[in-house]
């Protein structure tokens, strides 16, 4: 009797670890979200010195010394600072397979296109 019990419970053990590993964490960003995740280049001749756009998981958009918090809310990109005078709206779309993000500040009439370099 003390060997079933024993058989089951490692056995409950071991199929616990396995769906445990099998589980995937994306830090609760939506599948559209996820496509911003990543280093972006600008693919412009306006910009001589490149600043590169980061957007990590865990929502933090860094450009340059700037720092922010980003979501995709209504259609729309939203980084937001530490003050409500700091929040900006983006118009995008997405090109080549999504390695090409085309960024518009709303309201404005200009994509700026800016290639992936990094997942």
């Amino acid at each position: 009797m003390k060997t079933k019990i024993f058989v089951i419970f490692t056995l409950l053990i071991i199929i616990e670890g396995f769906l445990s590993g099998c589980t995937e964490t994306n830090n609760g960003l939506s599948s559209e979200e996820e496509r911003f995740v990543g280093t972006w280049e600008p693919n412009n001749e306006d910009f001589p010195l490149p600043i590169f756009l980061n957007f990590s998981s865990d929502r933090v958009f860094t450009q340059g010394p700037i720092q922010r918090n980003w979501e995709v809310k209504d259609g729309k990109l939203i980084l937001t600072g530490d003050v409500p005078q700091e929040t900006s709206r983006y118009d995008y779309y997405f090109t080549e397979e999504d390695t090409i993000l085309h960024l518009q500040t709303e309201g404005q009439n200009v994509y700026i296109p800016y290639t992936k370099v990094t997942q």
